[in-house]
Order: structure tokens, then C-alpha cells, then sequence
């Protein structure tokens, strides 16, 4: 039979094979106090793509890693991950698969790992497996968002964008999700590029921050400390006015920065109506903003923006050339809608940058800035 016979039995079997796991799962916690545990590193489990193994072949080729993976996969395993102990799931018949499967949970009874990761995303099989699992950390892929099931079955886990399985993997057992994220990096770039290609030069710019963003979602706004460092910067430039809008009275932020700019004659601070809160985006050179109305409306006018991306991703929305992305791009990243509880635990280091950091990220903005006037 073909490698897909386990993803059939994967959607048939479950309901059979679901009331022994219930079972199985409180016998294994009971008769580990009576078996001779063998502590192990890793639990893998990916039950297709021999392609999958290989490519992680540097990351998991370990002394005490085990493999539960498909029959088919047994050469490249043995190849590529020569020092991986497998756990193979033969797939000539639906019989030869409940058997297989029955073997691989009576030998999980004597392990208990440090980590179990599932790289097979939406297996319910596999999923099972994690539940039926002794392990300190329990970490793992899917692609549903707010999901109820996987909040409750990993201790960690991540749901892609566009991540390569690899770098989801590294991301998983180093336990490091706040790491640069290649691919979204890339496309920050390229967004760059095109905006400085169509930023139209001016001799004197009025520039407007807006600040705000819906309050049920605060992981996306900038810490106050940043906002200053970023407006200390644009008043060193002669040739532009600042702005600073907010669209209500009782932002959270608001009374921050009335604090810090009481007496700047240089910074304007505005509160606004929904309607002159349009009209003065309309009516800005550009503008600095987190992501918020206030992009899209830059957008649909054509005004030039600076935006901080975080938690949200650049290219959920419909980015033109008038937009400058500004993010971390972090593996993390983004998280909004997709978790009950953020990986960060709400502790948004996609918006909480160092210093130095920060400095980095705005110094073309600034450059262009200056180039402009």
C-alpha cells in the first residue's frame, strides 16, 4: 500500500483507535512507576516527507533522538539521521498499521522524554501520540488559529505563515520563537525598495504620528520610549513640522506625551474627530504609525507611510508602494487571531525593541527624510 493509506486510516481510524489512547492514556502515568524509564533528548514525530528528515538532518541527528515516521522513510532515515532511533509505521495494510501503531505506544511506555515535537501538523494519529507521550515539554505545528485542542495538548507551539519546516523545527527545540525570520525579512526589504523608489521629494514635510490602535489589541503599540526617541530624532531635522493624533480622548498613551511635549513648540499635539482624523491624514506629507486605520487611510489616499509592524504581519493587508514596513520580522510574528495566549505570553518583543535596535530600524526613514527637504 502507498504512503497515503495513513492518512486515510488517519481520518478512519481515529474514532476505533481513540477509545484505547483513552485508555492507554492513565495506564501509561500508572505503569511508569513500575517500569524502568530510559530518559531520552526528542521525540519526533513525522509520519511523511522522507524530504522532511533530511532537510533536518543536521538539527536531529543526536544520540537520544527517536523518529516515529512512516515505513517508507526507513532508507532516507537511515541515510541521513543514521544515529535517530525509528519507530517505523508499516503501511502494506490497514492490519500491519494498527499493529505497528500498538508496538510504537507499548515502547513509548519505558521513555520519558525531555521533548516531544509533532511536525505533523494536523494528524490526529499524531496528536495522540503527543497526549500519550511522558515528556517535560510537549511542542508542535498546526495550522488552526485559537486552537482549543492544541492550546491544551503542547506546551508550545507555532502556527506558520510562510516559515520553512526547518526553521519552524529550529525555532521549536532551541525554544527560541523570537528569532529573524528569513523569508518575511526578505519580503520587508522589498517593500522597502519600492517605496524609496516612489517617494516623491518635497522641500518642507509635515509629519503626522498617530500612535493608537484599537485597545483590545495593545500587543501592536509602540512603547512610549520609542515614540520619544523617534520624535527626539525627527526634531534634529529643520525642514518638518511634527504632528501627533489621536482619534480619542482617553488613549492610553495620550497623557504620556502631553507630558513630554507640553512645551515643544515644535510638536503639535491633536485630538481629533473621526472626520478631521481623516482629513488630517489626507493632509500630511507622511506619516509614522503602528498598524491601525490610520495605514489604511494613508493608503487609500496615497500618503507615504512608516509603519510598525509587530504582532500583525505586513502582507495581511493590501501593502502599496506608499508604505515603508518597519518589523522585527520575528518567527513568531505574526500572532494576532491565531492564539489564545501569545508564544510571548503578551510580552511583545516584536514591539519592545532595544535601542540600538530601534535606531537601526528608523535610520532610513530618517535618511529619507532628511534626503527629502
Amino acid at each position: 500500500m502507498k504512503t497515503y493509506t495513513l492518512i486515510l486510516l488517519d481520518a478512519l481510524l481515529v474514532p476505533v483507535i481513540a477509545p484505547f489512547f483513552i485508555i492507554f492514556f492513565p495506564l501509561s502515568w500508572i505503569a511508569l512507576k513500575f517500569v524502568k524509564k530510559q530518559k531520552q533528548d526528542l521525540l519526533i514525530i513525522k509520519f511523511m516527507g522522507a524530504g522532511n528528515l533530511i532537510a533536518l538532518a543536521d538539527d536531529i541527528n543526536l544520540e537520544s533522538v527517536h523518529i516515529i515516521t512512516s515505513q517508507n522513510n526507513n532508507v532516507s532515515a537511515i541515510r541521513f539521521v543514521p544515529n535517530a532511533k525509528l519507530l517505523l509505521i508499516s503501511t502494506n495494510n490497514p492490519f500491519d498499521v494498527i499493529i505497528t501503531l500498538s508496538k510504537i505506544l507499548l515502547k513509548l511506555l519505558t521513555f520519558e522524554f525531555n521533548r516531544v515535537v509533532n511536525l505533523e501538523t494536523e494528524s490526529k494519529l499524531a496528536k495522540l501520540f503527543v497526549l500519550c507521550s511522558r515528556a517535560n515539554q510537549k511542542l508542535g505545528v498546526s495550522n488552526r488559529h485559537r486552537s482549543f485542542i492544541d492550546k491544551f495538548i503542547y506546551s508550545s507551539y507555532i502556527v506558520p505563515t510562510i516559515q520553512q519546516r526547518v526553521d519552524i523545527f529550529r525555532a521549536l527545540i532551541s525554544e527560541e520563537f523570537f528569532v529573524k525570520h528569513r523569508q518575511s525579512e526578505y519580503l520587508c526589504m522589498q517593500a522597502q525598495n519600492s517605496f524609496k523608489e516612489n517617494l516623491t521629494k518635497k522641500n518642507h514635510l509635515n509629519i503626522s504620528i498617530y500612535p493608537s490602535c484599537s485597545d483590545s489589541e495593545r500587543l501592536r503599540r509602540l512603547p512610549l520610549r520609542l515614540w520619544f526617541l523617534l520624535i527626539d530624532e525627527l526634531l534634529k531635522i529643520k525642514t518638518c513640522s511634527v504632528k501627533i493624533i489621536f482619534p480619542v480622548e482617553d488613549d492610553i498613551q495620550k497623557a504620556a506625551f502631553l507630558e513630554r511635549y507640553f512645551d515643544f513648540s515644535e510638536v503639535i499635539l491633536l485630538e481629533t474627530s473621526y472626520k478631521d482624523f481623516v482629513n488630517s491624514i489626507q493632509n500630511s506629507d507622511l506619516i509614522f504609525s503602528v498598524d491601525s486605520s490610520a495605514v489604511h487611510i494613508a493608503q487609500n489616499y496615497n500618503v507615504p507611510s512608516f509603519v510598525f509592524f509587530g504582532p500583525t504581519s505586513p502582507f495581511s493587508i493590501s501593502i502599496t508602494d506608499k508604505c515603508y514596513p518597519i518589523s522585527l520580522s520575528l518567527m513568531c510574528s505574526p500572532c494576532i487571531y491565531k492564539y489564545f495566549k501569545p508564544p510571548c505570553n503578551g510580552l511583545a518583543p516584536c514591539m519592545n525593541y532595544q535601542e540600538v535596535v530601534f535606531l537601526e530600524a528608523i535610520s532610513e526613514p530618517l535618511s529619507l527624510i532628511s534626503q527629502e527637504v
